[in-house]
C-alpha cells in the first residue's frame, strides 16, 4: 500500500511522462509533415521516433481495447494485411518483405497508432498544416532558384529532395490547403466553444472525432478515452483510464461516440507564441494565402510533371463542381463551369497546336536529294531515320565536316561533345537546324544567329520551344515520343515517359490476364512485368520496370480479386470517418485517383507515406466545415 505522499508523487510522475509522450507524439506528426517533401532520411527517423514512442507510452490494454472499437482503422490496417497474404502464392517472398511489405508499413503502423493516441487539437492540426505548407514552399523556392542560376540544370532538378511527381502532389495539397485554413472566420466555431479562451465549455458542440469537444457522458458514466485536460492532471472521468469497468447500458447517441474513433483532442494543447490571425485566420492571412497558392501553382508547372498537372485538372474539375453545387445562387451555377470550360480551351490551344506539329511530315522525294553541298562535300542521307522537327526529317542533308569546323569556330561546346544538358550536341544541332528547314552543312548554319547557337548549346531541339513555357515544351517533347513511338511500330520507346508506359501498361495488362483473380502474388512484380514484357516484344524487357500505374499494379500482383477488397476497405474508413464530407479530401482523393493511373505513388516511400498521412489528416484530425454549421 502506498501512502498518501506516495500516491501523489506516483500521480506526478505519470503525469509528467504521459506530457513527455504526447509531445513526443505531436512533435512526430509535426517532423513528418516537414520532411516528407525535403528530406527521405529525415522523414524515415521522424516515423521511426512516432512508432517508439507509441510502444515505450505502454498501455497497450486500453490501446488495443479502443483499436477493436475503431473499426476504420482496422479497415485501413487491413489493406496492409491483405499484401502480406499476397506473399502465400508469391514468386519472389524475398522482393516482398525487403521492398513491397517494407515500404508499406505506414498503412500498418500510421492508423494504428493514431486509432489509439488522443488527437491532436484543432489548433495543433493547424500548426501541422501549416509546417506541411511551408516546407513545401520553401523546397519549391530552393527547386526555382537552383535553376535559375543554372540554366543548365534540367527541369528534374526542380525538384531537389524528391522525385517531382510526389513534389507536384505535394505543391497541389498546399496550394488547395492554405486557402481554407487563412480564410477569416475560420475558427469562430472554435472561439465559440471556447468562449475565445482557447479551452472548451462545457456541454458546447459534440463533435469527438474532430477533436472539438470533450465526450459526452452521462453522470456516473466512465468514457473511453482522455480528457480535456489531458496531460494536465487526473480527472475523476479518466482515473480507471486502462483497467476500470465498461459502462453496461448507454443511449446510443453516446454510444456512438464512446465505441467510435480514436481518443478525444486535449481543447487547447498548443501554447506556442503564435499570431492570431495564424490560429483563427484573416482577410490579410487569406490574401497572403491566395498569392502562395498562385506561387505554387506556377512552381506546379514549372516542374513539367504532366501527372500532377493532370492530377490538378482533376481536383480543380471537383472544386468547381461542388462550389456550383453548394450555390444558392443560379449565376455561379453557371457561372463557374463556364470559366472552367473557357480555361481548359485555352489551355488545350497550345497542345493542339504542338500535336500537328509533332506529327507534321514534309514529302521528300528520295531519289531527287542532293548528293554534295555548295562547297563541294558529300552529303549523307540517312532514308531509314524517321525522326523529324516540324515536319523536315532530321536525317538528311548532313555535311559532318563543314558542319563540325562551323560550330567549333563559334561555340566553345565540342560539336563532338554534349550539351549544356548532357545531351550529344551534335544530335541537338541537327534537330534544331532541321526544325528552321536548313540544311545541316555550313551554309546553313551561317545562317544560325548567336540566341540560335546558346539555344544548342542549352539542349533546346526546336526553335518553336525557345519561347514557349517550359511546361509546353514538355509537351512538345511527350507528343514527339507518341509520334515516333507509333511510326515504329512501338519499338521507339526511349523517348519519352509516356511511351514507355504505354508499353508497360500494356505488359501489365498481358500479365494480368494470366493471373486474373488473384495475381502473381506480392513481390512478383517484376516477373510479372518482364512476362508481358517478352510477350510484347517490347524493348524495355528485362530492365526491371514496374507498370507505372497503381491500378494495374494491385492487378498484376492481386488480382481482381485484390482490387475489390481494396477499394472496399478504402471506402468503409472514408465513410467511416466521414472524410467524403470534407471538400479538401475530395480534392485530395480526386488528384490522388488521376495519379494513380500513371504511377505506381503506393510502391514507394514518398508517395505511400504522403497518401497514409493525409488520410489520417483528413479521416481522424481535420475539421469538417458541414458538421460544423
Amino acid at each position: 500500500m502506498f501512502t498518501g505522499q506516495a500516491q501523489e508523487m506516483y500521480a506526478e510522475t505519470d503525469i509528467n511522462r504521459r506530457k513527455i509522450h504526447r509531445g513526443i507524439y505531436l512533435a512526430s506528426l509535426c517532423l513528418i509533415a516537414i520532411f516528407l517533401c525535403s528530406s527521405r532520411y529525415m522523414l524515415t527517423v521522424s516515423e521511426i521516433l512516432l512508432a517508439v514512442n507509441w510502444v515505450a507510452e505502454g498501455g497497450f490494454r486500453t490501446r488495443f481495447r479502443r483499436l477493436r472499437s475503431d473499426r476504420a482503422a482496422i479497415a485501413f490496417m487491413l489493406i496492409y494485411v491483405l499484401s502480406v497474404v499476397g506473399v502465400i502464392w508469391s514468386e519472389d517472398p524475398g522482393y516482398a518483405f525487403s521492398h513491397d511489405l517494407l515500404h508499406k508499413l505506414p498503412t500498418l503502423f500510421m492508423p494504428l497508432i493514431v486509432a489509439t493516441s488522443t488527437l491532436p487539437g484543432r489548433r495543433m492540426t493547424r500548426v501541422i498544416l501549416l509546417l506541411f505548407i511551408s516546407s513545401v514552399v520553401v523546397v519549391s523556392f530552393i527547386g526555382f532558384f537552383s535553376r535559375l542560376t543554372q540554366p543548365a540544370l534540367s527541369f528534374r532538378e526542380a525538384s531537389p529532395f524528391i522525385p517531382g511527381l510526389y513534389l507536384g502532389l505535394m505543391v497541389i495539397i498546399a496550394a488547395f490547403q492554405l486557402p481554407l485554413l487563412a480564410r477569416a472566420g475560420a475558427d469562430r466555431m472554435l472561439m465559440r466553444e471556447t468562449g475565445g479562451s482557447g479551452k472548451l465549455q462545457k456541454g458546447k458542440g459534440d463533435d469527438v472525432r474532430e477533436g472539438l469537444t470533450p465526450e459526452r457522458t452521462e453522470p456516473g458514466k466512465i468514457p473511453m478515452g482522455g480528457s480535456d485536460n489531458a496531460g494536465e492532471g487526473p480527472s475523476p472521468a479518466f482515473a480507471d483510464r486502462g483497467d476500470g469497468p465498461m459502462p453496461d447500458k448507454m443511449p446510443m447517441s453516446d454510444r456512438v461516440d464512446v465505441v467510435e474513433g480514436p481518443l478525444p483532442a486535449p481543447a487547447d494543447e498548443v501554447n506556442l507564441p503564435l499570431p492570431d490571425w495564424v490560429i483563427i485566420g484573416s482577410r490579410k492571412f487569406f490574401i497572403v494565402g491566395l498569392v502562395i497558392s498562385a506561387w505554387l501553382i506556377f512552381f506546379l508547372f514549372h516542374l513539367r510533371t504532366l501527372s500532377g498537372v493532370a492530377s490538378f485538372a482533376a481536383a480543380l474539375i471537383c472544386l468547381t463542381a461542388v462550389l456550383a453545387a453548394r450555390s444558392q445562387r443560379f449565376l455561379p451555377k453557371i457561372l463557374l463551369p463556364a470559366v472552367f470550360v473557357i480555361l481548359a480551351a485555352v489551355a488545350a490551344g497550345p497542345m493542339v497546336t504542338i500535336w500537328r506539329q509533332t506529327h507534321a511530315e514534309t514529302p521528300v522525294i528520295f531519289n531527287n536529294l542532293d548528293s554534295l553541298t555548295a562547297r563541294g562535300n558529300p552529303y549523307q542521307h540517312d532514308t531509314l531515320n524517321i525522326i523529324r522537327e516540324n515536319g523536315s526529317l532530321v536525317y538528311l542533308y548532313i555535311a559532318d565536316g563543314e558542319l563540325r569546323e562551323a560550330w567549333n569556330a563559334k561555340s566553345i561546346v565540342d560539336y563532338d561533345g554534349t550539351n549544356l544538358a548532357g545531351l550529344e550536341l551534335r544530335a541537338t544541332l541537327f534537330r534544331y537546324m532541321s526544325s528552321l528547314g536548313l540544311r545541316k552543312d555550313a551554309d546553313g548554319f551561317n545562317r544560325l544567329n548567336g540566341k540560335d547557337i546558346a539555344a544548342v548549346e542549352r539542349g533546346i531541339t526546336n526553335h518553336l520551344n525557345l519561347n514557349r513555357p517550359g511546361f509546353f515544351v514538355r509537351v512538345y517533347e511527350e507528343m514527339m515520343s507518341l509520334y515516333l513511338y507509333y511510326e515504329s511500330s512501338r519499338q521507339l520507346t526511349e523517348w519519352g515517359s509516356l511511351t514507355k508506359r504505354i508499353d508497360l501498361w500494356r505488359a501489365s495488362w498481358e500479365a494480368f490476364r494470366e493471373r486474373p483473380l488473384l495475381g502473381w502474388g506480392t513481390g512478383s512484380i517484376l516477373p510479372a512485368m518482364d512476362h508481358g514484357l517478352q510477350k510484347n516484344g517490347s524493348t524495355l524487357s528485362g530492365l526491371n520496370m514496374k507498370p507505372h500505374s497503381q491500378y494495374l499494379y494491385i492487378l498484376v500482383t492481386l488480382g481482381v480479386a485484390g482490387m475489390i477488397i481494396t477499394v472496399i476497405l478504402y471506402a468503409f474508413f472514408v465513410v467511416k470517418r466521414q472524410a467524403h464530407r470534407s471538400l479538401m479530401f475530395i480534392l485530395f482523393l480526386a488528384l490522388f485517383l488521376v495519379n494513380f493511373l500513371g504511377n505506381n505513388s503506393l510502391e514507394s516511400q514518398p508517395g505511400q507515406d504522403l497518401f497514409v498521412f493525409f488520410s489520417m489528416i483528413y479521416g481522424y484530425f481535420y475539421p469538417h466545415a458541414e458538421r460544423q454549421g
